[in-house]
Protein backbone atom coordinates (compact mmCIF):
# COMPACT_ATOMS: atom_id res chain seq x y z
CA UNK A 1 0.00 0.00 0.00
CA UNK A 2 1.56 3.26 -1.11
CA UNK A 3 0.39 6.53 0.33
CA UNK A 4 0.75 9.92 -1.26
CA UNK A 5 0.22 13.59 -0.56
CA UNK A 6 0.75 15.48 2.66
CA UNK A 7 -0.65 18.85 3.58
CA UNK A 8 -1.15 21.06 6.58
CA UNK A 9 -3.21 24.19 6.74
CA UNK A 10 -3.78 26.88 9.38
CA UNK A 11 -6.49 29.39 10.16
CA UNK A 12 -5.67 32.13 12.64
CA UNK A 13 -6.73 35.40 14.21
CA UNK A 14 -3.53 37.48 14.20
CA UNK A 15 -4.98 40.01 16.61
CA UNK A 16 -4.83 37.37 19.34
CA UNK A 17 -1.28 36.27 18.64
CA UNK A 18 1.53 37.45 20.93
CA UNK A 19 4.72 38.67 19.24
CA UNK A 20 6.52 35.37 19.79
CA UNK A 21 3.81 33.57 17.85
CA UNK A 22 3.60 35.81 14.79
CA UNK A 23 5.86 33.30 13.05
CA UNK A 24 3.04 30.79 13.35
CA UNK A 25 1.15 32.72 10.72
CA UNK A 26 3.91 31.91 8.25
CA UNK A 27 4.71 28.38 9.34
CA UNK A 28 3.11 25.22 7.97
CA UNK A 29 5.25 22.70 9.81
CA UNK A 30 3.85 22.55 13.32
CA UNK A 31 1.79 19.47 12.58
CA UNK A 32 3.82 17.12 10.46
CA UNK A 33 2.30 14.20 8.55
CA UNK A 34 3.05 10.60 9.34
CA UNK A 35 6.76 9.75 9.35
CA UNK A 36 8.45 6.38 9.05
CA UNK A 37 11.71 5.58 10.77
CA UNK A 38 14.41 3.73 8.82
CA UNK A 39 14.63 0.02 9.55
CA UNK A 40 17.71 -2.11 9.09
CA UNK A 41 18.54 -5.71 8.32
CA UNK A 42 21.92 -7.39 7.91
CA UNK A 43 22.55 -9.81 5.04
CA UNK A 44 25.58 -12.07 4.73
CA UNK A 45 27.28 -13.17 1.51
CA UNK A 46 27.89 -16.94 1.60
CA UNK A 47 29.75 -17.84 -1.61
CA UNK A 48 30.11 -21.33 -3.06
CA UNK A 49 33.78 -20.51 -3.65
CA UNK A 50 35.82 -18.69 -1.07
CA UNK A 51 37.43 -16.61 -3.83
CA UNK A 52 34.14 -15.30 -5.18
CA UNK A 53 33.53 -11.58 -4.79
CA UNK A 54 30.19 -9.89 -5.29
CA UNK A 55 29.66 -6.49 -6.93
CA UNK A 56 25.86 -6.45 -7.26
CA UNK A 57 23.01 -7.38 -4.95
CA UNK A 58 19.48 -8.00 -6.21
CA UNK A 59 17.04 -7.30 -3.39
CA UNK A 60 13.34 -8.07 -3.21
CA UNK A 61 11.28 -6.72 -0.33
CA UNK A 62 7.75 -7.78 0.52
CA UNK A 63 5.05 -6.02 2.46
CA UNK A 64 1.57 -6.76 3.70
CA UNK A 65 -0.01 -9.79 2.03
CA UNK A 66 3.36 -10.89 0.69
CA UNK A 67 3.24 -8.33 -2.12
CA UNK A 68 6.56 -7.05 -3.47
CA UNK A 69 7.34 -3.48 -2.46
CA UNK A 70 8.30 -0.88 -5.06
CA UNK A 71 10.36 2.31 -5.07
CA UNK A 72 7.13 4.26 -4.54
CA UNK A 73 6.83 2.64 -1.10
CA UNK A 74 10.39 2.32 0.22
CA UNK A 75 13.77 3.98 -0.20
CA UNK A 76 16.85 1.79 0.15
CA UNK A 77 20.38 2.52 1.33
CA UNK A 78 23.05 -0.13 1.82
CA UNK A 79 26.51 -0.14 3.38
CA UNK A 80 29.32 -2.67 3.09
CA UNK A 81 30.32 -3.45 6.69
CA UNK A 82 33.99 -4.06 5.83
CA UNK A 83 34.77 -1.01 3.71
CA UNK A 84 32.07 1.25 5.19
CA UNK A 85 31.23 2.30 1.63
CA UNK A 86 27.75 2.90 0.24
CA UNK A 87 26.13 0.99 -2.62
CA UNK A 88 24.48 2.74 -5.53
CA UNK A 89 20.79 1.84 -5.65
CA UNK A 90 18.34 1.67 -8.54
CA UNK A 91 14.93 0.05 -9.02
CA UNK A 92 14.35 -2.24 -12.02
CA UNK A 93 10.60 -2.78 -11.83
CA UNK A 94 10.60 -5.88 -9.62
CA UNK A 95 13.72 -5.60 -7.48
CA UNK A 96 16.27 -3.15 -6.11
CA UNK A 97 19.77 -3.43 -7.57
CA UNK A 98 22.61 -2.47 -5.21
CA UNK A 99 25.89 -1.85 -7.02
CA UNK A 100 29.29 -1.77 -5.31
CA UNK A 101 31.15 1.12 -6.94
CA UNK A 102 34.91 0.69 -6.51
CA UNK A 103 34.75 -2.14 -3.97
CA UNK A 104 33.60 -5.76 -3.68
CA UNK A 105 31.94 -7.94 -1.04
CA UNK A 106 33.99 -10.97 -0.04
CA UNK A 107 32.72 -14.37 1.10
CA UNK A 108 31.29 -14.31 4.62
CA UNK A 109 31.06 -10.53 4.78
CA UNK A 110 28.00 -8.56 5.79
CA UNK A 111 25.97 -5.78 4.19
CA UNK A 112 23.66 -3.54 6.21
CA UNK A 113 20.49 -2.62 4.33
CA UNK A 114 18.30 0.24 5.51
CA UNK A 115 14.73 0.44 4.24
CA UNK A 116 12.75 3.63 4.84
CA UNK A 117 9.06 3.69 4.01
CA UNK A 118 8.03 6.70 1.94
CA UNK A 119 4.70 8.19 0.93
CA UNK A 120 3.46 6.91 4.28
CA UNK A 121 3.46 3.20 3.50
CA UNK A 122 2.00 1.72 6.70
CA UNK A 123 2.74 -1.99 6.36
CA UNK A 124 5.52 -4.35 7.29
CA UNK A 125 8.80 -4.59 5.40
CA UNK A 126 10.65 -7.86 5.11
CA UNK A 127 13.29 -9.37 2.85
CA UNK A 128 11.91 -11.90 0.36
CA UNK A 129 15.08 -12.60 -1.61
CA UNK A 130 18.68 -11.42 -1.77
CA UNK A 131 20.89 -12.51 -4.69
CA UNK A 132 24.60 -11.72 -4.92
CA UNK A 133 26.15 -11.43 -8.40
CA UNK A 134 29.66 -10.77 -9.69
CA UNK A 135 30.83 -8.13 -12.16
CA UNK A 136 29.79 -10.44 -15.04
CA UNK A 137 26.24 -10.53 -13.62
CA UNK A 138 26.63 -14.21 -12.73
CA UNK A 139 24.69 -15.38 -9.69
CA UNK A 140 27.06 -16.42 -6.91
CA UNK A 141 24.71 -17.39 -4.10
CA UNK A 142 21.60 -16.23 -2.32
CA UNK A 143 22.28 -13.94 0.61
CA UNK A 144 21.25 -14.99 4.06
CA UNK A 145 19.47 -12.52 6.30
CA UNK A 146 21.04 -12.51 9.74
CA UNK A 147 19.43 -9.41 11.25
CA UNK A 148 15.78 -10.38 11.36
CA UNK A 149 12.89 -8.77 9.51
CA UNK A 150 11.88 -5.15 9.34
CA UNK A 151 8.57 -4.05 10.75
CA UNK A 152 6.50 -1.03 9.77
CA UNK A 153 6.45 1.80 12.29
CA UNK A 154 3.91 4.45 11.24
CA UNK A 155 4.04 7.54 13.46
CA UNK A 156 2.20 10.86 13.34
CA UNK A 157 4.31 13.67 14.80
CA UNK A 158 3.25 17.01 16.23
CA UNK A 159 6.34 19.24 16.09
CA UNK A 160 7.06 22.78 17.31
CA UNK A 161 9.52 24.45 14.93
CA UNK A 162 8.73 28.08 15.77
CA UNK A 163 11.74 30.32 16.49
CA UNK A 164 11.42 31.67 19.12
CA UNK A 165 8.51 29.87 20.72
CA UNK A 166 6.62 29.98 23.96
CA UNK A 167 5.27 26.70 25.32
CA UNK A 168 2.33 25.49 23.26
CA UNK A 169 -0.41 22.96 23.87
CA UNK A 170 -2.43 21.09 21.26
CA UNK A 171 -6.01 20.49 22.36
CA UNK A 172 -9.20 19.07 20.86
CA UNK A 173 -7.07 16.82 18.68
CA UNK A 174 -8.99 14.36 16.51
CA UNK A 175 -7.96 11.79 13.91
CA UNK A 176 -10.15 10.78 10.98
CA UNK A 177 -9.21 7.30 9.79
CA UNK A 178 -10.10 5.70 6.44
CA UNK A 179 -11.92 8.89 5.48
CA UNK A 180 -13.47 9.66 2.11
CA UNK A 181 -11.51 11.95 -0.23
CA UNK A 182 -11.12 15.61 0.79
CA UNK A 183 -9.35 18.64 -0.67
CA UNK A 184 -6.85 19.64 2.02
CA UNK A 185 -6.30 22.99 0.35
CA UNK A 186 -9.93 24.09 0.78
CA UNK A 187 -10.76 22.59 4.19
CA UNK A 188 -11.41 25.21 6.87
CA UNK A 189 -9.15 24.24 9.80
CA UNK A 190 -11.53 25.88 12.30
CA UNK A 191 -14.53 23.80 11.20
CA UNK A 192 -14.71 20.08 12.10
CA UNK A 193 -14.37 17.90 9.02
CA UNK A 194 -17.39 15.87 10.15
CA UNK A 195 -18.61 13.89 13.18
CA UNK A 196 -16.46 10.78 12.57
CA UNK A 197 -13.32 12.12 14.27
CA UNK A 198 -11.68 10.04 17.02
CA UNK A 199 -10.55 12.10 20.02
CA UNK A 200 -6.85 11.89 20.92
CA UNK A 201 -4.82 12.89 23.94
CA UNK A 202 -3.52 16.43 23.56
CA UNK A 203 0.15 17.38 23.34
CA UNK A 204 2.41 19.78 25.23
CA UNK A 205 5.07 21.29 22.99
CA UNK A 206 7.44 23.00 25.37
CA UNK A 207 9.54 25.27 23.19
CA UNK A 208 11.29 25.02 19.85
CA UNK A 209 12.18 21.48 18.79
CA UNK A 210 9.71 19.72 21.08
CA UNK A 211 7.44 17.05 19.62
CA UNK A 212 5.00 14.28 20.46
CA UNK A 213 4.42 11.05 18.52
CA UNK A 214 1.17 9.18 17.96
CA UNK A 215 0.85 5.63 16.66
CA UNK A 216 -1.23 5.48 13.48
CA UNK A 217 -3.08 2.37 12.27
CA UNK A 218 -2.78 1.23 8.65
CA UNK A 219 -5.03 3.24 6.35
CA UNK A 220 -6.95 1.46 3.61
CA UNK A 221 -6.01 2.03 -0.01
CA UNK A 222 -7.90 4.90 -1.58
CA UNK A 223 -8.80 6.57 1.72
CA UNK A 224 -7.51 9.54 3.71
CA UNK A 225 -5.99 10.02 7.17
CA UNK A 226 -6.81 13.48 8.58
CA UNK A 227 -5.65 15.20 11.76
CA UNK A 228 -7.31 18.32 13.15
CA UNK A 229 -6.74 20.35 16.30
CA UNK A 230 -6.25 23.65 18.07
CA UNK A 231 -3.04 25.29 19.30
CA UNK A 232 -3.01 27.25 22.56
CA UNK A 233 -0.37 29.40 24.23
CA UNK A 234 0.24 29.27 27.98
CA UNK A 235 -2.45 30.80 30.17
CA UNK A 236 -4.71 31.40 27.16
CA UNK A 237 -8.28 30.13 27.02
CA UNK A 238 -8.69 30.92 23.31
CA UNK A 239 -6.89 29.06 20.52
CA UNK A 240 -4.07 30.88 18.75
CA UNK A 241 -4.32 28.66 15.69
CA UNK A 242 -6.24 25.80 14.12
CA UNK A 243 -4.70 23.15 11.86
CA UNK A 244 -5.78 20.31 9.60
CA UNK A 245 -3.44 17.99 7.72
CA UNK A 246 -2.93 14.38 6.75
CA UNK A 247 -2.28 12.08 3.81
CA UNK A 248 -3.97 9.84 1.30
CA UNK A 249 -3.22 6.39 -0.06
CA UNK A 250 -4.65 7.46 -3.42
CA UNK A 251 -1.86 8.02 -5.98
CA UNK A 252 -1.26 11.73 -6.53
CA UNK A 253 0.34 13.73 -9.31
CA UNK A 254 4.11 13.86 -8.83
CA UNK A 255 7.33 14.75 -10.63
CA UNK A 256 10.44 12.80 -9.65
CA UNK A 257 13.61 14.79 -10.29
CA UNK A 258 16.88 13.08 -11.16
CA UNK A 259 20.47 14.15 -10.54
CA UNK A 260 20.85 17.90 -11.09
CA UNK A 261 24.45 17.43 -12.32
CA UNK A 262 25.65 20.95 -11.43
CA UNK A 263 28.05 21.58 -8.54
CA UNK A 264 27.57 24.81 -6.58
CA UNK A 265 29.10 26.01 -3.31
CA UNK A 266 28.04 26.69 0.25
CA UNK A 267 30.52 29.17 1.74
CA UNK A 268 31.21 29.98 5.38
CA UNK A 269 31.13 33.60 6.53
CA UNK A 270 32.65 33.20 9.99
CA UNK A 271 29.16 33.49 11.50
CA UNK A 272 25.98 31.40 11.70
CA UNK A 273 25.20 32.41 8.11
CA UNK A 274 26.21 30.22 5.16
CA UNK A 275 26.13 31.74 1.69
CA UNK A 276 25.49 30.12 -1.69
CA UNK A 277 27.56 30.57 -4.85
CA UNK A 278 26.91 29.22 -8.35
CA UNK A 279 30.23 29.03 -10.27
CA UNK A 280 30.65 31.37 -13.22
CA UNK A 281 30.81 28.54 -15.78
CA UNK A 282 27.14 27.80 -15.05
CA UNK A 283 26.06 31.41 -15.67
CA UNK A 284 25.44 32.75 -19.16
CA UNK A 285 23.48 35.68 -20.53
CA UNK A 286 22.17 36.73 -17.13
CA UNK A 287 20.95 33.24 -16.17
CA UNK A 288 22.67 30.90 -13.71
CA UNK A 289 21.88 27.16 -13.65
CA UNK A 290 21.37 25.63 -10.21
CA UNK A 291 20.28 22.19 -11.46
CA UNK A 292 19.42 20.48 -14.73
CA UNK A 293 18.60 16.82 -15.26
CA UNK A 294 16.05 14.20 -16.17
CA UNK A 295 12.62 13.85 -14.56
CA UNK A 296 9.58 11.59 -14.78
CA UNK A 297 5.95 12.23 -13.90
CA UNK A 298 3.19 10.02 -12.50
CA UNK A 299 -0.61 9.94 -12.80
CA UNK A 300 -1.85 13.05 -14.68
CA UNK A 301 1.79 14.12 -15.03
CA UNK A 302 2.76 10.80 -16.62
CA UNK A 303 5.76 11.77 -18.74
CA UNK A 304 9.52 11.62 -19.20
CA UNK A 305 11.55 14.75 -19.82
CA UNK A 306 14.09 17.22 -18.45
CA UNK A 307 14.01 19.94 -15.81
CA UNK A 308 16.02 23.05 -14.89
CA UNK A 309 16.34 25.32 -11.86
CA UNK A 310 17.71 28.74 -12.80
CA UNK A 311 18.15 32.20 -11.32
CA UNK A 312 19.28 35.62 -12.48
CA UNK A 313 21.60 35.64 -9.45
CA UNK A 314 24.66 33.48 -8.76
CA UNK A 315 23.75 33.62 -5.05
CA UNK A 316 19.93 33.35 -4.88
CA UNK A 317 19.70 32.28 -1.22
CA UNK A 318 21.65 31.91 2.01
CA UNK A 319 21.30 29.74 5.13
CA UNK A 320 21.14 30.64 8.83
CA UNK A 321 21.63 27.90 11.44
CA UNK A 322 18.63 27.30 13.65
CA UNK A 323 18.42 25.83 17.15
CA UNK A 324 17.34 22.30 16.20
CA UNK A 325 20.11 21.07 13.92
CA UNK A 326 19.13 22.53 10.57
CA UNK A 327 19.16 25.79 8.63
CA UNK A 328 16.50 28.29 7.65
CA UNK A 329 16.71 29.49 4.06
CA UNK A 330 16.42 33.16 3.13
CA UNK A 331 15.85 33.52 -0.59
CA UNK A 332 17.03 36.82 -2.04
CA UNK A 333 16.29 36.20 -5.72
CA UNK A 334 13.70 34.20 -7.60
CA UNK A 335 14.44 30.63 -8.73
CA UNK A 336 12.69 29.52 -11.90
CA UNK A 337 11.65 25.90 -12.43
CA UNK A 338 10.96 24.50 -15.90
CA UNK A 339 9.99 20.99 -16.98
CA UNK A 340 9.77 19.95 -20.62
CA UNK A 341 8.64 16.63 -22.06
CA UNK A 342 6.85 15.38 -25.17
CA UNK A 343 3.81 14.72 -22.98
CA UNK A 344 3.61 18.13 -21.30
CA UNK A 345 5.32 21.10 -19.69
CA UNK A 346 5.37 22.85 -16.31
CA UNK A 347 6.90 26.08 -15.07
CA UNK A 348 6.90 27.94 -11.77
CA UNK A 349 8.81 29.77 -9.07
CA UNK A 350 10.58 27.86 -6.29
CA UNK A 351 10.67 29.20 -2.74
CA UNK A 352 13.02 27.24 -0.48
CA UNK A 353 12.31 27.33 3.26
CA UNK A 354 14.76 25.09 5.13
CA UNK A 355 17.56 22.56 4.82
CA UNK A 356 18.57 19.83 7.24
CA UNK A 357 22.01 19.26 8.67
CA UNK A 358 24.28 16.90 6.74
CA UNK A 359 24.00 13.19 7.59
CA UNK A 360 26.75 10.55 7.70
CA UNK A 361 26.22 9.84 3.98
CA UNK A 362 27.00 13.43 3.04
CA UNK A 363 23.38 14.33 2.29
CA UNK A 364 21.02 17.11 3.37
CA UNK A 365 17.30 17.43 2.73
CA UNK A 366 16.01 20.72 1.34
CA UNK A 367 12.34 21.72 1.33
CA UNK A 368 10.34 24.37 -0.44
CA UNK A 369 7.28 25.10 -2.54
CA UNK A 370 6.56 25.66 -6.21
CA UNK A 371 4.12 28.35 -7.29
CA UNK A 372 2.86 27.35 -10.72
CA UNK A 373 3.13 30.00 -13.46
CA UNK A 374 2.38 28.02 -16.62
CA UNK A 375 2.70 24.91 -18.74
CA UNK A 376 0.24 22.33 -20.01
CA UNK A 377 0.48 20.37 -16.73
CA UNK A 378 -0.46 23.43 -14.64
CA UNK A 379 -4.13 22.40 -14.63
CA UNK A 380 -3.29 19.35 -12.51
CA UNK A 381 -1.60 21.37 -9.75
CA UNK A 382 -4.13 24.12 -9.03
CA UNK A 383 -2.72 24.71 -5.54
CA UNK A 384 0.98 24.48 -6.44
CA UNK A 385 3.40 21.82 -5.26
CA UNK A 386 5.70 20.93 -2.38
CA UNK A 387 9.36 20.31 -3.22
CA UNK A 388 11.60 17.96 -1.27
CA UNK A 389 15.14 17.56 -2.58
CA UNK A 390 18.21 15.59 -1.53
CA UNK A 391 21.53 17.39 -1.78
CA UNK A 392 24.86 15.59 -1.95
CA UNK A 393 27.77 17.43 -0.30
CA UNK A 394 31.49 16.76 0.00
CA UNK A 395 31.48 18.01 3.57
CA UNK A 396 29.15 18.93 6.41
CA UNK A 397 27.25 22.22 6.47
CA UNK A 398 27.93 22.40 10.20
CA UNK A 399 31.67 22.64 9.56
CA UNK A 400 31.06 26.05 7.94
CA UNK A 401 29.48 27.58 11.05
CA UNK A 402 31.73 30.24 12.53
CA UNK A 403 34.37 29.53 9.89
CA UNK A 404 35.49 30.51 6.42
CA UNK A 405 35.68 27.91 3.67
CA UNK A 406 33.31 26.05 1.37
CA UNK A 407 31.71 22.72 0.57
CA UNK A 408 30.51 21.56 -2.82
CA UNK A 409 26.84 20.65 -3.23
CA UNK A 410 24.64 19.11 -5.91
CA UNK A 411 20.94 18.33 -6.24
CA UNK A 412 20.91 14.51 -6.33
CA UNK A 413 17.16 13.88 -6.48
CA UNK A 414 13.85 15.42 -5.61
CA UNK A 415 10.08 15.09 -5.58
CA UNK A 416 7.42 17.62 -6.55
CA UNK A 417 4.03 16.67 -5.09
CA UNK A 418 0.68 18.42 -5.17
CA UNK A 419 0.53 20.90 -2.30
CA UNK A 420 -1.26 23.90 -0.83
CA UNK A 421 0.95 26.82 -1.74
CA UNK A 422 -0.58 30.01 -0.31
Amino acid sequence: MAAYGMFDRFNRDLARLPATLIVLALSQANAKPVTMRAQGVKVQFNAEKATDEATNIYLELKGDGGKLLTNSQVRITATDVTSKRMFKVKYTGDSFVLTADGFTVADGKDVIIQARAINVYNGKISVQRVVFRNNKNQQLDNGKGVGGTMTGDPTYTLFNDLIPSVNLSVQNLVFYENHAAVDFCTLDPAVPVDSSGISQTGAFLNGTGSSQDYSVPPILDGTFFISQGQVFTESSSSPAAWFVDGYTTTPQDELDLGDGLINFFFTGTGTSQVNTLIPQQYCNGGTCNLAQGNATGTEDLQSSGTYTMTSASNAPFYLVANSYGGFDVTQTDSIQFNYNSPQGTLSGLIQFSWISGTNANGQSTMAGTLTITGGTFAQYLPHGANLNATLGLNGSLDMLLGRFGFVTAEFQSGELQAGCVQ
